[in-house]
């Protein structure tokens, strides 16, 4: 805690408050700002890290991408999410924000411990194939939810 000249606590307030407690950031109320959130306009910088002996390996753009991901899941109250990120489906621990091992998707096969699922927007640059989804067989879930659960995660 820094204090200020007069001895009182200059960077939490003198009730150890932090600024959101005291009225939000900008003034925007807490519930703007987790609105905000869910739409992806606010963004925590905090960043997303792979899980040691996950055997994944992504570029520091992609940790960003799923940085933002976890943020707008978090915000949506999901807390274990499958993404599809550049064609490779791994397992996110919003939580601790850590990519915890790749998802093998087999028909027929199904995906517990997961309560969202999106599929990443493409990198910067790239373009998009225009599709967003899961193929049908590959969950073993039907589409309706599979629908459900990214729009969910993604605030939609």
């Amino acid at each position: 805690m820094l204090s200020g000249g007069d001895g009182r606590a200059a960077a939490t307030g003198a009730l150890g408050r932090s600024p959101l407690t005291q009225g939000g950031v900008g003034g925007a109320s807490f519930a703007e700002l987790l609105g905000k959130a869910r739409d992806g306009q606010v963004h925590s910088e905090l960043p997303v890290q792979v899980s040691p002996g996950s055997g994944i390996d992504l570029s520091p753009e992609q940790l960003e991408r799923l940085a933002q991901i976890a943020d707008r899941a978090e915000a949506s109250g999901a807390s274990r999410v499958l993404v599809n990120i550049d064609d490779t489906w791994v397992r996110l621990d919003v939580g601790v924000r850590q990519v915890t091992g790749a998802a093998e998707l087999t028909p027929g096969e199904i995906v517990g411990g997961i309560d969202a699922v999106v599929t990443a927007p493409p990198a910067p640059g790239t373009q998009s194939a225009g599709t967003i989804g899961v193929p049908n067989a590959t969950l073993g879930m039907n589409s309706s939810l599979i629908d459900a659960l990214e729009r969910a995660a993604i605030g939609g």
